[in-house]
């Protein structure tokens, strides 16, 4: 079960998007920094916990615990840069980053992202 995840994503001309996600007592609270933006993390309201119960069991079924810690594509030079920091209870936190390229199942990541937080431009994302 989550802890905690901290996201980041983005490139030179899209700037960086922050994200960090903690699940306290079943409830998941989040801050949302946005790309160009001077301020620090927003408090922003959890996500209600029906949607919460919901989302950390799909967030399991993707198996971020099995991806790789590196996914680079050597022949881009400039493009979409991320990280992530993904921690379950009672484990180590695992650190991932990527440099264009991504997991298999990277599209269901975001989307779920999106879904819980969806006043973001993760949806710009997808690919």
């Amino acid at each position: 079960m989550l802890e905690y995840l901290e996201f980041e994503i983005g490139g030179f001309h899209q700037g960086y998007l922050k994200l960090k996600l903690a699940n306290i007592e079943n409830q998941l609270f989040y801050k949302y920094c946005a790309p160009f933006s001077f301020e620090e993390f927003k408090n922003t309201p959890y996500v209600l916990a029906l949607v919460s119960n919901n989302w950390l069991v799909e967030l399991e079924d993707i198996h971020i615990d099995k991806w790789k810690s590196n996914y680079t594509e050597n022949e881009i030079l400039d493009g979409i840069c991320w990280k992530l920091d993904y921690k379950e209870l009672d484990k180590r936190c695992k650190h991932i980053n990527g440099d264009n390229e991504y997991p298999r199942n990277w599209i269901n990541f975001i989307t779920l992202l999106v879904e819980a937080i969806p006043n973001t431009n993760l949806v710009d994302f997808i690919y």
